[in-house]
């Protein structure tokens, strides 16, 4: 749908609800999400200490399996998945106690 110059004179002109944040400013507000992204995240994790233990050993597992016990391939590719999954399931605070 398409709507000619004419039928917008009806309407008050509005600011742009974006406003055109510099990119300091962007990179600055993302900055500040991350570290508080990283600290609700760490709280979460020491909230349930049993479940990110088990999240962090799927992982190591899963990475690592290649020096320490000979694993094949899917079977690391499944813990590593699980693990990660598991520890972003954890971090989310979706995790009721």
């Amino acid at each position: 749908m398409t709507v000619g110059a004419d039928g917008l004179e009806g309407f008050d002109r509005a600011e742009n609800p974006d406003g055109n944040n510099p990119f300091a400013s962007t990179v600055a507000l993302t900055l500040e999400m991350l570290n508080w992204s990283i600290r609700v995240i760490g709280q979460q994790l020491a909230a349930h200490p049993g479940p990110a233990t088990l999240a962090v050993a799927l992982v190591l597992v899963g990475s690592l399996s290649e020096r320490i016990v000979p694993l094949p391939e899917p079977v690391r590719t499944v813990l590593l998945l699980a693990g990660n999954l598991a520890f972003a399931f954890v971090g989310s605070g979706r995790l009721r106690r």
